[in-house]
């Protein structure tokens, strides 16, 4: 709840442009530490919210990324968020790969099959307080909040103008694509920070 309170938005959001935020970097699996937990907790509400609504996670191997992981959990919550927003039906989806043209970043990304953002809006979608039409209810805040964030991670975020849902019964659709730094191996980091994700054995 806290993650999408207006207020807590503009105080972040306010403490990122004038350098004030403090990340915690931690060695985190990107399914088990970040996908997972985000498409649990926002899966759970629009299956009760929205039946013909699914939201799933796509991932093709596995990843470590050191990062915020709170914090990256509250861009992917956002993004996922607005997602569900504008899709009575259809599907969310959540996903992460290896980058194959800089092996050394990892994508991830949020897409669904709703109504898409207009062209006209795509250049200025990160700008603080802006909004897609009159019929966005949203404050604005999210959207330039996650790319203060992620940057602050040492990633970049975008909106893919290329995507297309493929999907005739429902809308275009829309993208989100975070790059971030991939960690070099699994496991403990040499700093001692915690590692976010590793799987239970036995």
């Amino acid at each position: 709840r806290v993650w999408n309170d207006c207020g807590f938005k503009v105080l972040d959001l306010n403490k990122c442009v004038a350098g004030r935020v403090e990340l915690r970097s931690e060695r985190c699996s990107l399914l088990l530490g970040v996908l997972q937990p985000v498409q649990r907790m926002l899966g759970r509400a629009a299956d009760t919210s929205r039946p013909g609504l699914r939201v799933s996670v796509c991932t093709s191997e596995p990843l470590w990324v050191d990062v915020d992981a709170l914090r990256l959990k509250q861009v992917l919550v956002n993004l996922t968020n607005n997602a569900i927003k504008f899709c009575p039906s259809g599907f969310v989806r959540l996903g992460g790969s290896r980058d194959q043209a800089n092996p050394g970043r990892v994508v991830l990304w949020v897409e669904d099959s709703g109504p898409g953002i207009p062209r006209a809006k795509a250049e200025s979608i990160f700008a603080p307080y802006t909004q897609l039409g009159p019929h966005d209810k949203g404050t604005g805040i999210g959207l330039g909040l996650c790319r203060q964030l992620v940057e602050l991670m040492g990633g970049t975020i975008s909106l893919d103008e290329a995507y297309s849902s493929e999907a005739p019964l429902h809308g275009p659709g829309a993208r989100f694509v975070v790059e971030l730094p991939l960690a070099e191996q699994r496991g403990p980091r040499a700093d001692g920070q915690q590692v976010i994700g590793r799987p239970l054995v036995g």
